[in-house]
């Protein structure tokens, strides 16, 4: 069933971690896969699970240098959810502590780069789609449209495909929802 009350708040048997911490379903749309979050926190018991966020949309904004990575070393875009009536945002929901989240600030630059948001999500536990409040990192400015590089695209596709397997395109969006181009990826590695 839906979470009540505080739905930011969720109990071990849900993914959390054990000992009744409180924790908070942190929804991946972009590079931030249950691979990399385990790897980056520390803790190999992350879970993830099938999301999406109705009435918004993955979109690329830059510049960022970290995802430099084509041929010509171009600054190039990632992603962050913008509000778009009728597209549904599909991603990756971990459950998170109060800590780890401190931590993944510190990766995702965290006041400048990006702030965290709270959205309503569906989440898919226990076979069905439940509705949950979700803590997203979305970017400070998405004013500014940048084509994410290749390899970001891939890391992209990498964590969406690990729960929306059937994925093999990614709409590049600007930050008003506009569709700038796309690009597809038929073989990326979900493990």
């Amino acid at each position: 069933s839906p979470l009540h009350g505080s739905a930011a708040m969720a109990t071990a048997a849900e993914g959390a971690p054990a000992g009744g911490e409180r924790v908070f379903p942190t929804f991946g749309f972009g590079s931030n896969s249950v691979r990399q979050l385990r790897g980056r926190l520390e803790d190999p018991s992350l879970r993830g699970f099938p999301a999406r966020v109705r009435d918004h949309a993955l979109a690329f904004a830059g510049p960022n240098r970290t995802w430099a990575h084509n041929e010509d070393g171009a600054e190039g875009g990632v992603a962050t959810l913008v509000p778009l009536e009728g597209e549904v945002a599909l991603g990756t929901v971990v459950y998170l502590t109060e800590a780890q989240l401190s931590t993944l600030d510190g990766f995702e630059g965290v006041p400048w780069v990006y702030n965290r948001g709270k959205y309503r999500a569906a989440v898919w536990k226990g076979g069905e789609w439940q509705d949950t409040e979700v803590v997203a990192y979305v970017k400070t400015d998405a004013s500014s449209f940048y084509p994410p590089s290749e390899a970001y695209c891939c890391a992209v596709l990498r964590n969406l495909r690990g729960s929306f397997p059937s994925m093999h395109t990614l709409v590049l969006r600007d930050g008003l929802g506009q569709a700038c181009a796309s690009t597809s990826q038929r073989d990326v590695d979900t493990s």
